[in-house]
């Protein structure tokens, strides 16, 4: 390995280790298991038959308008053989420009597969999405320019034989860099600690690049 190589890798181990570390979290702003139901379907992997007939349902959050439900195994089922079945959240407080929309869904085994997604604000990135017949697929669309209050709706795309079932309704936002903020802040990743730290950085190259000097020919 030649002596310049070798100073190249050092330098670029260095700067690495200057850097200041940010992670970024995700910030969950709304939740729905439907856990509480305790009928047939879905989550007990049956599909199809006489299966999620209750129609008492039990949510985890007020509000809900839904259409043709049904309680299934720790979910939810929408709609019957000729009527289409919908379900409406409630008004959903906390969102910002951008906002994730995430949920489990399935379609009834041999049914149509097509399940529509609209927002009352803002855009989604998607509409519509494809079910898995007979299986649980987890989907998450980009949901831009929201408002508070928002509520998305998931509906059967036809009203004949577009049955599907929905679990874990989940919306989160884009959380702050932890570790990445303000330098005029006490933060101790940031500011003059930053500095401090680059000043170390480049002592340490000139120090490694003496070492190189001396043990590579």
């Amino acid at each position: 390995m030649t002596q310049n190589r070798m100073k190249s890798i050092i330098l670029s181990m260095v700067c690495l280790m200057a850097l200041p570390l940010s992670t970024f979290a995700q910030t969950q702003i709304f939740y729905e298991s439907f856990n509480e139901n305790s009928g047939t379907g879905g989550n007990d992997d049956a599909w199809t038959g006489s299966i999620a007939n209750n129609n008492s349902v039990k949510t985890d959050n007020e509000g809900w308008e839904l259409t043709k439900a049904y309680g299934a195994s720790q979910c939810l089922k929408f709609g019957a053989n000729s009527s289409l079945g919908s379900a409406v959240t409630p008004a959903i407080n906390g969102v910002k420009d951008t906002t994730w929309v995430s949920f489990r869904a399935g379609a009834w085994a041999n049914d149509s597969k097509t399940l529509k997604i609209s927002a009352s604000s803002g855009t989604l990135e998607q509409t519509s999405v494809e079910l898995g017949d007979a299986t649980w697929t987890t989907y998450t669309i980009k949901l831009i320019g929201a408002s508070n209050g928002v509520k998305i709706t998931f509906a059967a795309a036809q009203k004949s034989k577009n049955r599907f079932f929905l679990d874990d309704v989940t919306l989160t936002v884009d959380g702050e860099a932890a570790g990445s903020t303000d330098p005029s802040t006490d933060n101790p990743t940031t500011g003059d600690q930053t500095d401090e730290a680059v000043t170390a950085s480049v002592k340490s190259i000139s120090e490694w690049n003496e070492l190189a000097d001396g043990t590579i020919a």
